[in-house]
């Protein structure tokens, strides 16, 4: 299994991607548009967005990740379009697109 740091936009950035489109969204912006919000594992990428979506989650995962994102004030609780996923085991990023996920350098 591979561990990834999943990367949720802040609210700001997610009104701004939706209004325009995720292309501005870059790793050298990522401190300002996004908030390192978990640290999972799963065996590749399609898998982890499943895992990541809130009607996949158990009660307890639910209770956690909840807590955790209104920490951030993250409203969105699934991996949605403009959220990035660090592969830690390969050292590579990956932005979620309209069609999958799109290494970003």
């Amino acid at each position: 299994m591979n561990k990834y740091r999943l990367y949720y936009q802040t609210e700001e950035t997610l009104k701004v991607t939706k209004m325009i489109n995720i292309i501005f969204l870059t790793l050298e912006s990522i401190d300002k548009t996004h908030v390192c919000m978990f640290e999972t594992h799963a065996d590749n990428l399609d898998e982890l967005h499943a895992n990541m979506q809130r009607e996949n989650w158990t009660a307890e995962q639910l209770e956690i990740n909840l807590k955790h994102l209104m920490e951030f004030n993250i409203t969105h609780s699934s991996l949605c379009v403009g959220d990035i996923v660090h592969d830690c085991d390969t050292d590579t990023f990956y932005i979620l697109t309209m069609f999958g996920f799109k290494e970003i350098k």
